[in-house]
């Protein structure tokens, strides 16, 4: 499975440029991208089918809970609510396990389609046909380095939310204290928390798109895990760069929320009307792998347009194709 190599310009693009070209090379080359994705996300939706009666369950459970709370004249919950509520506890431990599952699966195998869709356009930017075989061997082949990174990563996030909740705690809890007493300073103080987080949120938007840096360049450059991740770091974090980021970011982010709205519709349609759990299973993995190639295409045009700003288009492809302008 493979297509013919198609060049593409390589010069600095603006955000909308890079959303189009994204947009052309998934719809030129949508069969094997999605295909790379499908194989992460064939495992995990087999093992989220075991769960699909319990989830169907849960979801009629939780309905007929709701439809009772009306009813209820009593603050004491009803015998059907107690009989609802038991059924949902007794359906937990399962829930969990099949979870657990789950995360490890994306743990391990998310990094290989991520890893075969950057080699993917790597090979497209340099005038090379993207061949399924190639893509997914090459990503499968830096998985203990990518799982590595996926670990720095968690850590790195796990500290980014304690010393966020512990920032906005401590300058809240002054601005608590004194809302009878001085007001107006404990306005302040809850202004500064405001400031605070969003600063935070902010970091962590830099902070995600440098670790998905350093995972690209772990494929593309054959850079170690240290490596990867200080030059991720450091094509994000600089004068230029830093507020483009911000910006693509943004982006990223309404691709993402409007595809979560349609698989989130499509969830309600399917269990609402069809009672079907598999069926949305099913439905929701084709359209996850679809999001998911595309949004990781998009990142990868980010990051090339961003090398091409910074070292320009020989550090990158030594034999550049004869680019055209598409």
């Amino acid at each position: 499975m493979d297509t013919p190599p198609l060049t593409y310009a390589l010069r600095p693009l603006g955000i909308g440029e890079m959303l189009d070209r994204a947009v052309t090379m998934y719809v030129k080359n949508a069969v094997i991208f999605t295909a790379l994705i499908l194989v992460v996300f064939a495992p995990i939706a087999a093992v989220q089918s075991l769960n699909a009666s319990t989830q169907v369950d849960q979801f009629t459970t939780s309905l007929s809970i709701l439809q009772h709370i009306g009813d209820a004249k009593k603050s004491s919950p009803s015998p059907q609510q107690t009989n609802d509520l038991k059924k949902i506890e007794a359906q937990q431990p399962t829930v969990l396990l099949i979870a657990g599952i789950v995360f490890l699966l994306a743990l391990f195998l998310s990094p290989v389609g991520t890893g075969a869709i950057a080699v993917g356009v790597h090979r497209l930017y340099r005038g090379e046909p993207l061949k399924f075989g190639d893509c997914f061997m090459a990503g499968l082949r830096r998985l203990p380095a990518m799982i590595g990174i996926g670990f720095i990563a968690f850590f790195a996030l796990l500290i980014w939310y304690i010393a966020t909740i512990l920032i906005a705690v401590v300058v809240a809890i002054p601005g608590a204290m004194l809302i009878k007493s001085a007001l107006p300073l404990a306005i302040v103080f809850f202004v500064l928390a405001g400031i605070a987080i969003l600063a935070a949120f902010l970091f962590l938007i830099v902070l995600i798109l440098a670790f998905g840096f350093a995972y690209i360049a772990l494929l593309v450059e054959k850079a170690t895990v240290g490596a990867a991740i200080g030059s991720g770091f450091k094509r994000i974090i600089n004068r230029k760069e830093i507020w483009r980021s911000l910006l693509f970011a943004l982006a990223i982010a309404g691709v993402q929320i409007g595809g979560s709205s349609v698989i989130a519709m499509i969830a309600l349609l399917m269990l609402l009307v069809l009672h079907s759990a598999i069926l949305y299973i099913i439905v929701a993995a084709i359209i996850n792998a679809v999001l998911s190639s595309f949004v990781t295409i998009f990142v990868v045009i980010y990051y090339f347009d961003v090398r091409i700003r910074l070292e320009g288009t020989n550090g990158i492809f030594p034999v550049a194709p004869a680019a055209v302008a598409i």
